[in-house]
């Protein structure tokens, strides 16, 4: 999209406009260039000045994304992995590390709370609570782990 001047916009400036919405990988920011219409030697020149003063970095952006997965808009290990793909990033073994089991129960289980409000678990709707967290990329495991628990400690509540 061209200025009222019919240029295109400063691509730095347009850059840095775009994280201030939400941080971006490397691709990402590469790909939002080249659909902005800049050359392929302008979009290296603005990567590099933004790789330069710290304002892309795809291993603090793969650990954002990750704290922001497990907080908001809540998803599991698998969907994560392939958001993290998606965004070019391919050093994933440490992501067992930065969202462990442990962590992605606890998230299940508090979904299993809220969405319980509404319509408590049960035999009945099993099937469709697990469709939904494994749609989410929840790990089969971990889904059933976190069900067993709740299952029990609604059945110690009662």
């Amino acid at each position: 999209m061209k200025n009222h001047h019919g240029r295109l916009p400063n691509p730095v400036k347009y850059s840095l406009w775009l994280l201030g919405y939400k941080g971006r990988s490397v691709k990402d920011m590469t790909m939002a260039l080249k659909k902005r219409g800049f050359e392929e030697s302008v979009i290296t020149d603005t990567i590099d000045t933004l790789l330069d003063w710290g304002y892309l970095n795809d291993s603090q952006f793969k650990e954002e994304l990750i704290e922001r997965r497990k907080r908001n808009n809540v998803k599991g290990r698998a969907f994560v992995r392939r958001e993290l793909e998606q965004s070019g990033i391919c050093d994933l073994d440490d992501l067992d590390d930065l969202y462990t089991d442990e962590e992605e129960q606890q998230i299940i289980s508090e979904l299993l709370e809220k969405w319980g409000r509404s319509a408590p678990l049960n035999q009945d709707n099993r099937g469709k609570y697990f469709m939904r967290l494994a749609n989410r990329g929840f790990s089969r495991s971990n889904i059933f782990a976190a069900i067993e628990k709740h299952c029990d400690d609604t059945e110690r509540l009662s």
